[in-house]
């Protein structure tokens, strides 16, 4: 017989903070207001100024044990990726992206409360409630900066976190195949990663429901 899965119980400040985020961001949906090439640029000349509000904004949480990221290098999304986002979509939004690093549930939706006292945040999505078609899961909210670009600014679980830097080697692999037209054993692998990814998620999740009941 399956082992029944926890639920996750937030309390009601996290309820509330979930819905209050929810009921003023959650409708909107931002739209980057330059052309591709203009919002690359754009993105270059504010990664610095970005990645130091990231860093303020964690500071100034008043969380034990948060980390941060912005992208490494310049900062900005690869052009590579970014091109294959536009020909499916509008101008991406996250040419710029950070993540603040939370080590439990309750702490990511402290973190959260947080981020519209830094940022002018225009787009929210809770996918802790509603994940990804893989499994993973976060906070995902689009902030505008100066000159109105949009970047993405995510808050995550730390369990989450490890195991999508080690997923995403299988997310390229799977891209890599849905971009062509497959035979039958690359449709077969195609699946067999996709399976493993939703596995993974699923397992870590379940540790992460686990941990928050024990506490």
């Amino acid at each position: 017989m399956a082992k029944k899965r926890p639920a996750i119980t937030l309390g009601k400040a996290q309820l509330h903070i979930r819905e209050r985020l929810q009921r003023r961001y959650g409708h909107l949906q931002p739209i980057q207001p330059e052309d591709l090439a203009t919002a690359y640029h754009t993105a270059l000349r504010l990664a610095k100024t970005f990645s130091e509000a990231v860093k303020l904004c964690t500071a100034e949480c008043n969380q034990p044990n948060l980390e941060w990221q912005c992208r490494p290098g310049n900062g900005v999304k690869n052009p590579m990726r970014i091109l294959e986002k536009a020909f499916n979509e509008e101008v991406p939004l996250d040419f710029l992206g950070g993540k603040i690093i939370a080590s439990t549930i309750k702490q990511v939706y402290e973190v959260a409360r947080e981020i519209p006292k830094h940022f002018e945040v225009c787009g929210f999505k809770d996918r802790f409630e509603i994940p990804q078609k893989s499994g993973y899961r976060d906070l995902q909210f689009q902030v505008k900066l100066s000159h109105g670009h949009i970047a993405e600014l995510k808050v995550v679980h730390q369990a989450m976190d490890e195991l999508d830097a080690i997923e995403h080697r299988i997310y390229e692999i799977v891209r890599m195949l849905a971009a062509q037209e497959m035979n039958v054993s690359e449709s077969k692998v195609y699946e067999q990663l996709r399976n493993t990814s939703k596995n993974l998620y699923a397992d870590v999740w379940q540790s992460i429901l686990e941990a928050e009941v024990r506490r």
